[in-house]
């Protein structure tokens, strides 16, 4: 769809006067809906879809360790501080998680629950041992209120251990091309080696939310997962953002050495803002602050 728009705005463009300026952006038009787009061809992009006000740009100060803020539409980073830091993602770590069960398992397929070592400040489902819960159950559990039991059983069921599903984790990294970022467990507990950028898990929750189940999940508020016993475990996203017009998703963090950390969208008619902070005093007032600042420093075509 996009690249459709885009071809009518080089149409358009086509009956402009020529000029040196006009003719090399509908040049780097072409190149785009040819599928041959590089990092000039997107500048040139982004004018289209958003502008800096440069004569009144707004300074800010953030309490993060690391941000990272983009224009989904155009990929222009709006923000970034210390965006390629290496730092321990916490439960962030989760949405690489999802991303494997997903590729991996069948939502409709069966976990048997089995007692899994958590950590005593975990948020979990509270799975009782020998339940039996759908893996798209359990995805609901492991992404609105971060449940760490949920990801332990999810590693196990679909690599028959944490080590093997680890190695997928990477793997897939990898492949995206999440090249500051490097996973030890499937939970996001504190661990040496286990560590992300703010660009990187930024990058992670766009490619997440490109999976439909994904989308869908991160976007509620509650869920009452049902094991086939009929037990209930009711589900509370722990992101308080989601119930504030225009946010939904898309994953909260939080450990001793990771901080306040939270991945966000905001969607409202204008436009699309994807962004990371990790090791927040507050997590919450800071993305809204940083979506303020977006809207005073930007223009949103």
């Amino acid at each position: 769809m996009l690249k459709f728009l885009v071809a009518l705005l080089v149409f358009f463009l086509s009956f402009l006067p020529s000029t040196s300026k006009t003719e090399k952006k509908i040049e780097s038009l072409k190149e785009y809906v040819n599928g041959t787009q590089n990092r000039e061809i997107a500048r040139n992009l982004n004018d289209f879809f958003v502008t800096e006000k440069i004569d009144d740009f707004k300074k800010l100060s953030t309490s993060a360790a690391a941000s990272y803020l983009v224009d989904e539409r155009s990929g222009l980073v709006l923000y970034e501080k210390n965006s390629n830091q290496k730092l321990p993602p916490a439960s962030l770590a989760k949405l690489m998680t999802a991303i494997v069960v997903v590729s991996e398992a069948n939502l409709s397929e069966i976990v048997t629950v089995k007692k899994q070592k958590t950590q005593p400040l975990d948020s979990t489902m509270w799975l009782v041992t020998g339940d039996k819960l759908s893996v798209e159950d359990l995805l609901h559990g492991l992404l609105i209120n971060s449940g760490s039991d949920a990801a332990l059983n999810l590693a196990e069921h679909v690599s028959g251990d944490s080590e093997s599903f680890v190695a997928l984790m990477n793997e897939r990294a990898r492949i995206l091309g999440l090249t500051e970022t490097q996973f030890t467990n499937p939970v996001g507990w504190d661990e040496p080696g286990n560590f992300s950028t703010a660009k990187d898990l930024t990058n992670l929750a766009r490619i997440a939310l490109k999976n439909p189940k994904i989308k869908e999940i991160v976007n509620k508020g509650d869920y009452s997962a049902r094991s086939l016993n009929g037990r209930l475990y009711p589900l509370y996203n722990t992101n308080l953002l989601i119930s504030q017009p225009d946010f939904y998703g898309v994953k909260t963090g939080t450990t001793y050495a990771a901080g306040q950390c939270l991945t966000f969208v905001f969607d409202d008619d204008k436009t699309t803002i994807v962004g990371t902070v990790l090791n927040s005093k507050e997590r919450f007032i800071e993305t809204k602050s940083l979506i303020k600042w977006a809207k005073e420093n930007y223009t949103f075509n």
